[in-house]
């Protein structure tokens, strides 16, 4: 899914005036997140790339995280715009989808990655 996608799915479902260069930074920082918290924790990090998006690219720069699992992306946008406008019912509903979609490709990237053992983020 590239960011573009991803965005164009979040606004069908949830109307809002948030710009796209907004999206994408929030997009950039959750893969951000991705890439230090989950990928760089596994054995083969070296065959994944990831530096911050430039919202010019959106229409052809893909997520991080691949189909069939990406469908996580426009519920975290969704997730985020409803909290932003103080919307807590809808926010809620969306990040708990939000979870259980990213908690399943985190399952699976488990499952196929062999973990670092002793891996931490902050180093000491």
């Amino acid at each position: 899914m590239t960011i573009s996608e991803a965005i164009t799915l979040a606004d069908s479902v949830e109307e809002n005036r948030f710009p796209a260069k907004t999206k994408v930074e929030w997009l950039s920082l959750l893969d951000g997140r991705i890439y230090n918290e989950v990928i760089l924790a596994h054995e083969d990090s070296e065959d994944v790339s990831y530096d911050p998006y430039d919202p010019d690219d959106a229409a052809t720069t893909e997520l991080l995280v691949p189909d069939p699992y990406s469908d996580f992306y426009p519920w975290y946008l969704q997730a985020r715009i409803q909290l932003s406008n103080g919307d807590t019912a809808r926010y809620n509903q969306s990040i708990v989808m939000y979870n259980t979609a990213f908690q399943a490709w985190q399952d699976a990237y488990n499952r196929e990655h062999m973990p670092i053992q002793n891996f931490r983020i902050f180093k000491t």
